[in-house]
């Protein structure tokens, strides 16, 4: 989660849903989710062009109107690499593709300094 102090909003991004309340098998989410505190309601965001995959346990730094998602498990539990730019603005997302990167990890941390 992620708080946008221009536009007085959260924003959520994948995670895991328990289909079945009364079994631990989990699967991960593709949704993402903003939070106006002003009028205390969530709205459900379908960003325009591509997104990445259904993620859980990677990070989301909020850098300016921008957040950067970084890793993650994938919906076959295999471990991502893949760096994603979501402009809090247009609501888009960006794949980015470095030549090189950490390598694929999840359950990890991520802080930006200014």
């Amino acid at each position: 989660m992620v708080y946008d102090p221009s536009a007085g909003t959260l924003a959520i991004f994948g995670g895991l849903k328990r289909p079945d309340p009364s079994s631990p098998e989990t699967v991960p989410l593709g949704d993402t989710w903003t939070f106006d505190l002003s009028s205390r309601t969530w709205s459900d965001v379908t960003p325009a062009g591509p997104s990445p995959l259904p993620l859980s346990s990677f990070t989301a730094t909020l850098l300016g109107s921008e957040v950067v998602l970084f890793g993650g498990s994938n919906p076959d539990y295999t471990l991502s690499s893949d760096t994603w730019i979501y402009s809090l603005t247009s609501g888009t997302f960006e794949f980015l593709d470095p030549a090189s990167s950490p390598q694929a990890r999840d359950f990890h941390t991520s802080l930006a300094v200014s």
